[in-house]
């Protein structure tokens, strides 16, 4: 199935970190600092300035991104660089970790070549100071896993199964890293995310059943070890977007044989899309419930899952009552977004496509580039 840092001792003073809320910035559980200070003139700078000014920027990167803030985030994440550095120099594991965020906040903010520059450069800087079997060193892998996963989306041809090939390759050896270092093995938190992200993979390289019964794999095992958290909710979301591409892929395939081949089978598939629409619905809804309940209503993942419940929902063009639902959805996440629709858009479902385009274009334009 799908930590100690290196200590910088000489002439320092020791410096804790908080724990991190996000793992995706790239640290560890803890992380402790070692900061040349000038004990003969401590009025000017003492331990405790540079302690809370760390903790200030570290919690300003978590807060910017947490809230979808991503430019504000890389703004931050780059001064603290820039303080690690000062303070400890480049050949360390801390000064590693200020690269992942600020990889992080580019890939968020659409930058993917500069993301992937960072990203790589993270990584070797993980190997040479803490190693491979290291739990920050396979966050970063795994970030670069995800990013190569996103650059092939955009790409074609040859192109698509290469970007598709090292993202497969980098999650697998993220996976296998992260299972070896918890003492719960496959079923880890890290483990199970990893494993979604690697499942996805097989779903963007047409391998839909084996990723649709994975994906209904690793949702029970996440409802199992980790109960409903926000990591259930993105299993729950990816199972959606799985099941929508074996959809589409079979409604793609059936159009490429002859009327009598389709014939055939016609009953057979329509019954099993219709079954597969259905569980995906079940599932942004369920998604959907777990993040409302966890990060709000306005928080950048849950708006995401609700234009995508919204999305499928207006898909299902002999449901007045989905489409109803999904009018009702993407309106009000027009007003989080602070876009109030009109009393004529509420009144009927006539324009809800239009609007749900509206509604995602708002969601990937300027500070609301949410991925």
């Amino acid at each position: 199935m799908f930590r100690s840092l290196q200590s910088i001792r000489h002439q320092c003073t020791p410096l804790f970190l908080s724990k991190p809320r996000l793992n995706s910035l790239g640290c560890s559980k803890a992380h402790v600092m070692y900061f040349s200070v000038k004990k003969e003139n401590d009025d000017d700078y003492s331990l405790m300035d540079a302690e809370k000014e760390l903790f200030s920027l570290k919690r300003k990167v978590g807060s910017f991104f947490s809230k979808g803030n991503y430019q504000e985030a890389l703004n931050s994440a780059e001064i603290l660089q820039e303080k690690v550095q000062s303070s400890l120099g480049t050949d360390n594991s801390i000064y590693a970790s200020t690269i992942n965020d600020v990889a992080l906040m580019h890939k968020m903010l659409g930058n993917h070549e500069k993301s992937m520059e960072l990203y790589t450069e993270a990584l070797h800087k993980y190997h040479s100071t803490v190693g491979k079997d290291h739990a920050s060193y396979a966050h970063t892998l795994q970030n670069l896993g995800v990013l190569y996963k996103t650059q092939a989306e955009a790409s074609k041809g040859m192109d698509k199964d290469q970007l598709l090939t090292r993202a497969e390759e980098a999650l697998k050896d993220a996976v296998s890293i992260f299972s070896r270092l918890s003492s719960h093995g496959p079923t880890s938190k890290e483990t199970l995310v990893c494993s979604n992200n690697l499942n996805l993979v097989y779903s963007a390289q047409g391998r839909h059943a084996m990723a649709i019964e994975n994906a209904r794999y690793l949702v029970s095992l996440c409802k199992e070890e980790l109960g409903l958290v926000v990591v259930t909710a993105n299993a729950l979301n990816n199972l959606a977007l799985i099941l929508k591409r074996g959809i589409y892929a079979a409604t793609l395939h059936a159009a490429m044989h002859n009327e009598q081949d389709k014939d055939q089978d016609k009953v057979g598939g329509e019954m099993k899309s219709s079954n597969d629409i259905s569980e995906a619905i079940v599932c942004y809804r369920e998604a959907l419930s777990i993040k409302r309940d966890k990060l709000g209503e306005d928080n950048p993942d849950t708006i995401i899952t609700m234009h995508n419940l919204s999305t499928l929902l207006l898909e299902q063009e002999d449901d007045e009552d989905a489409r109803r639902e999904a009018v009702s959805i993407s309106d009000r996440v027009l007003e989080i977004l602070g876009e109030t629709p009109t009393s004529s858009d509420r009144a009927s479902t006539s324009n809800s496509n239009a609007r749900n385009r509206s509604l995602r274009d708002l969601i990937s334009s300027g500070d609301k580039t949410w991925n």
